[in-house]
């Protein structure tokens, strides 16, 4: 009776050990599902936040493309400098003093001597 009791308690332990074990494998998945989820929001977070760096950096090319000042010069305008300084009107132009004509491909000087023939042909 003895070695019957002793083997039921036996089978007893088992049992508890086999729960026990199942209990942690259980867990374990859980655990394992509960990281997979967790990852998969990383990644999408990951995706998410490269959209919008992307977007800005678009956002940004475009408007440093629309806002370069060369861009007249590009579409065929001149720009024109005196003493290093670009003379966006005609009022601040010195009638007096030298002054480079840039376009888009390059420059020119104008010197006092021809400086009257172009006051003439721009009627300044």
């Amino acid at each position: 009776m003895t070695r019957r009791i002793e083997e039921q308690k036996e089978r007893v332990n088992q049992l508890v050990k086999s729960h026990a074990l199942l209990a942690i494998k259980q867990k374990v998945v859980n655990r394992h599902d509960h990281i997979d989820n967790l990852t998969d929001r990383l990644d999408h977070r990951r995706q998410l936040l490269f959209m919008k760096k992307r977007e800005k950096l678009n956002n940004l090319t475009f408007r440093l493309k629309s806002e370069n000042p060369n861009a007249p010069l590009e579409k065929g305008y001149t720009r024109i400098w005196q003493d290093q300084q670009w003379i966006k009107s005609a009022k601040h132009l010195d009638r007096e003093s030298e002054l480079k004509i840039s376009w888009n491909d390059g420059d020119i000087h104008v010197n006092e001597s021809s400086m009257q023939q172009l006051y003439n042909i721009l009627k300044l």
